[in-house]
């Protein structure tokens, strides 16, 4: 069976459960919370809803070429 842990992710503050191997490649920090529920599937995400689900900026976007001289 595989490895889970539940854990926040720092740059969102959203709670996941992901596999241990996965833990060194994010940045996580690992909570004690039991990462399954009672039938041994891992848990739903849980959003932190202080923060955004995706970004809103348009920096450095643009619908118009405004590269060419007319």
């Amino acid at each position: 069976m595989p490895d889970y842990v539940r854990v926040t992710d720092t740059d969102t503050g959203h709670k996941l459960t992901i596999l241990r191997s996965e833990l060194p490649h994010g940045n996580y920090r690992e909570l004690k919370a039991d990462p399954l529920d009672h039938n041994g599937d891992p848990l739903a995400p849980e959003f932190d809803a202080t923060k955004p689900l995706s970004s809103t900026t348009t920096e450095g976007q643009s619908a118009i070429d405004t590269t060419k001289e007319k």
